[in-house]
């Protein structure tokens, strides 16, 4: 360790913070990552007192099998639908904008062959905190469609929007927020995916996964379940249950959100009622699909109790559990999430009729499209 640096002043104390952090050459690419990993780290880290063990050892499922299931059912979106019927248009082309700042694709290294697509929702940092991941995908062959909807800032507008409402309406006004933004996030998906299919027409026969990192693990799922995405495999790396647990119990609370709020038996109980993509409500109907969950073993950015709550909730799919915190287990993502990726890309390359279905969904419409006659104007 070569430096310590104290928490703030302002901060409470979580704890002490021990970091372990495997030497990297800065002049190459994967040397900065992990530099600029470590600094979004350590900023997080003099931020909130964490405490932060760094650990390398993983538990796997004894037997690694991906489910073969299909979203009977997908979520009912009634809190959405109401929303978008009460939505203006300046308001509807207010947040298709927004959309284009918080999504991009990104093509894999030219150098080795196409493997597959996929759509990966960061954490809370956003674009920053995915670059490990990223770019293992990308030297892997994976084009990448990153989603990072601005999910925490969008709860806060909303909260100062409605401040002058009683609780329970306040909750509904969040719920209601949090099913508009992960429908529309499924929806930028679903238009970066088709100009993919235009500009790389080999991925039509490729596999398709999602992988959620933390925040994007608890929007992931939601994405998910609503079956307008249809996926060879859905990895959720340490996300937890319900956004509320996560947020009146995650050590980093009070720098992101207000956990009184949130612990208002009147507030959940509005939020419960309008929100359907919520991840443990939406979890059920991902029961039996093809789903692999990382936890962290220690983790206090998003409770392992949450963790554990969601893994239930989705079935109890195949699992690997690291053995160390939220922090650690993303600054060793060589050591940790990229091999379980990996080993997941082998499986669905076997068996990936769900994607090769749905491109053919999609290129079938796109022809209906092209091929319908003109209709002039009067």
């Amino acid at each position: 360790m070569q430096e310590f640096q104290k928490r703030q002043n302002d901060t409470r104390v979580v704890g002490c913070c021990i970091a372990v952090q495997r030497c990297s050459s800065s002049s190459s690419v994967v040397g900065r990552a992990r530099m600029t990993m470590v600094k979004v780290v350590t900023v997080m880290i003099v931020m909130s007192g964490m405490t932060l063990v760094s650990c390398t050892k993983m538990r796997r499922p004894t037997e690694f099998v991906l489910g073969t299931g299909t979203i009977a059912q997908p979520v009912t979106l009634q809190a959405v639908t109401a929303s978008e019927e009460t939505m203006t248009e300046s308001e509807a082309k207010a947040l298709l904008i927004e959309s284009r700042e918080w999504t991009q694709l990104m093509l894999h290294d030219a150098e080795v062959p196409t493997r597959g697509v996929c759509v990966l929702l960061p954490g809370i940092v956003g674009k920053s905190s995915a670059l490990l991941t990223r770019y293992a995908l990308r030297k892997d062959g994976w084009h990448v469609i990153e989603v990072a909807p601005p999910l925490i800032a969008r709860v806060k507008e909303v909260l100062a929007q409605n401040e002058h409402l009683d609780a329970r309406a306040q909750g509904r006004a969040v719920g209601t927020a949090v099913d508009v933004l992960i429908s529309a996030a499924t929806q930028v998906t679903i238009a970066q995916l088709v100009c993919l299919s235009v500009i790389a027409p080999e991925v039509r026969t490729a596999p398709l996964f999602i992988v959620g990192e933390s925040l994007g693990a608890i929007m992931g799922v939601g994405l998910a379940a609503t079956g307008a995405v249809a996926h060879d495999a859905l990895v959720l790396v340490a996300g937890g249950g319900s956004l509320l647990d996560v947020a009146s119990t995650s050590a980093i609370r009070g720098l992101v959100l207000s956990e009184q709020m949130f612990e208002d038996p009147e507030f959940r109980a509005g939020f419960v009622e309008y929100c359907r993509l919520d991840p443990l409500r939406a979890a059920p109907a991902l029961a039996g699909c093809p789903v692999v969950v990382i936890s962290a073993e220690r983790d206090l950015i998003v409770p392992s109790a949450t963790q554990e709550a969601l893994w239930i909730a989705l079935g109890k799919p195949p699992r690997f559990v690291y053995e160390g915190g939220h922090l650690a287990l993303f600054v060793d993502a060589f050591g940790s999430i990229v091999p379980v990726l990996r080993e997941t890309a082998e499986l669905i390359a076997k068996n990936h009729q769900a994607s090769q279905k749905w491109y053919a969904q999609i290129e079938r419409s796109r022809r209906e499209i092209l091929d319908a006659p003109m209709v002039e104007s009067e």
